[in-house]
């Protein structure tokens, strides 16, 4: 695992995604987070430098975009895209009533075809 997404200890902060990357070799809990046991900033710091490689640096080493225009630079900028004669070029479309997601965001337009199924529900225990 390598995100998760916490509210803090009590619950009470806004929900933010969690980020690690041990580096190799330590062995801690997929959930282990050192201020969790340690009340020292200092003291946790230097374990997670020690442990855990800086997300960003990680991301960047293996090549990963840090926003949605770096993302779009490399795929290229989608030509003119029209739906029923209607315009969604640069535009993630949604249309249920035809089963259909249109992605055109960048230069290659992907059609998705939806699951018509409904999502299955679950079964009811039978009452003792």
């Amino acid at each position: 695992m390598i995100g998760q997404v916490g509210k803090g200890a009590t619950g009470v902060m806004k929900a933010h995604l969690h980020f690690y990357v041990k580096k190799p070799g330590v062995k801690l809990a997929p959930n282990y987070w050192p201020s969790t046991h340690d009340k020292n900033p200092t003291s946790c710091a230097t374990f997670i430098r020690a442990n855990y490689f800086v997300p960003s640096e990680w991301l960047k080493a293996r090549g990963a975009k840090r926003t949605l225009a770096d993302l779009q630079a490399l795929r290229g900028t989608p030509g003119r895209v029209l739906v029923n004669d209607v315009e969604v070029t640069g535009q993630l479309v949604q249309r249920p009533d035809n089963g259909v997601t249109i992605d055109a965001r960048t230069a290659t337009v992907r059609v998705y075809a939806n699951d018509p199924r409904p999502t299955p529900s679950v079964p009811t225990l039978p009452q003792n």
